[in-house]
């Protein structure tokens, strides 16, 4: 009996970790009610978001970026007391959190920009080099359908970009070199055979860069589902729709003005964790 009493206990213990490890949260808005499951892959993110559940912060919230085909965005606290033709989407509790992008893409990889993706929202690289996120704010994904094609052309960007400021890096590295063979007898011959040289060390160097490469799961829900391929590896995703995903399309076709904003207020009820 007391065997049995103390596998029963670990079971439940068991089963509220996992709970715990991957909670879900309920988003009751003015347009239906959606449900998130929050990722145990990124436990900064998780862990902060029950926090502001449970303290109310979303509770009254707009739906302040609304693009058909892209995103709907939430989370800016000013949102409740901004009028109408003001922009929004600077706000948040405070204080920034530390990146949790998933620079891996591999074969288990989950956590990318399908329909249903539950993304943390930041400031862009030029004032935000370290890619951390807003402490409040996040964004779920609408995207669209992309074709093999489609991926094929996004992955040789994202090649060509890299393999272009690598090139770029070397070039002003040899600079002085590259002057003076220019200079010097054989001129721009000198220079062409250096550019060359330089070329072949970028592409040498490319071999131990990251580069994207959709693995067949991505490659299938973008084919299915849809999504936003080219915000992989840039922002952190840290949960996905469970439950609603039609109140998000549904969202995601509101009329807005200039700034995205609906024209008429989308709001959040009441968020729980669940």
């Amino acid at each position: 009996m007391c065997i049995f009493f103390m596998l029963f206990v670990s079971f439940v213990l068991t089963g509220c970790k996992k709970e715990q490890e991957e909670p879900f949260v309920e988003f009751e808005t003015t347009e239906g009610t959606f449900v998130v499951r929050l990722y145990k892959e990124t436990p900064k993110h998780r862990d902060n978001m029950v926090k502001l559940v449970e303290d109310g912060f979303y509770d009254g919230l707009l739906f302040h970026r609304v693009q058909s085909g892209f995103v709907v965005e939430t989370g800016d606290p000013d949102s409740r007391t901004k009028s109408r033709g003001r922009r929004l989407g600077i706000g948040g509790p405070g204080y920034t959190i530390e990146q949790e992008i998933d620079t891996v893409m591999d074969e288990h990889s989950h956590r990318f920009h399908f329909r249903g993706a539950l993304s943390a929202c930041r400031l862009p690289d030029d004032v935000n080099r370290e890619r951390k996120s807003n402490g409040s704010q996040f964004f779920i994904t609408v995207g669209r359908k992309w074709t093999d094609t489609e991926l094929d052309s996004l992955e040789n960007q994202d090649y060509e970009s890299q393999l272009n400021l690598v090139l770029q890096g070397l070039v002003m590295k040899n600079r002085a070199i590259i002057e003076n063979s220019r200079l010097s007898s054989g001129g721009n011959q000198n220079v062409l055979a250096l550019e060359d040289s330089l070329a072949q060390e970028a592409a040498t160097l490319m071999e131990t860069r990251k580069t994207l490469k959709f693995t067949p799961l991505q490659r299938s829900l973008y084919a299915d589902r849809g999504g936003e391929p080219e915000m992989d590896g840039r922002y952190t995703v840290f949960g996905e729709v469970t439950e609603g995903l039609d109140v998000i399309m549904k969202i995601s076709e509101a009329m807005t003005d200039v700034y995205a904003r609906p024209l008429q207020d989308i709001k959040i009820v009441k968020a729980r964790v669940r």
